[in-house]
């Protein structure tokens, strides 16, 4: 797949039977960059993945966070960044409102300091949203990566 790698995890039937919990969390790499979808993982389900070494082990050097079950408190497990600092996080949510937002100064508190540079806006974020800035796309680069955003923010 032109250098992208990929690596799964998930928890087992019938340590949960929710379905949330039973969700991949997916790694994606390509050359340097690494980006983690994690589904509607809730907080029991990622510390049972916490369990696993290699788990936490894939964890460091992850750039970016796709926040699970679209970013709802639930999802929200602070255990996971003592195993890494993304540089930003997506938040997949829409229009319809499921306190998907509540968690972005969570999520703000846990990146690193800087954010991640957009260029759409010219401006440094930690947390994007595809509710307020429509298709976000990451272009990986030898030295670093660009963000491009749908709308303005």
């Amino acid at each position: 797949m032109g250098g992208i790698t990929m690596s799964a995890f998930w928890n087992t039937y019938p340590q949960f039977i929710d379905t949330n919990n039973l969700s991949l969390a997916v790694f994606i790499k390509y050359r340097w960059f690494k980006i983690l979808f994690a589904g509607d993982l809730e907080k029991a389900g990622w510390r049972a993945l916490l369990q696993q070494a290699s788990f936490r082990a894939e964890l460091a050097g992850t750039e970016v966070l796709v926040a699970s079950h679209h970013g709802r408190e639930n999802g929200f497990c602070e255990d996971i960044f003592a195993y890494f600092t993304p540089s930003c996080v997506v938040i997949s949510d829409k229009a319809i409102v499921h306190a998907t937002q509540e968690t972005v100064p969570d999520y703000r508190a846990v990146v690193r300091k800087q954010g991640a540079y957009v260029n759409t806006t010219g401006k440094r974020r930690h947390v994007l949203t595809t509710r307020r800035d429509g298709w976000i796309q990451f272009t990986v680069l030898d030295n670093g990566y660009n963000i491009d955003t749908e709308y303005k923010g």
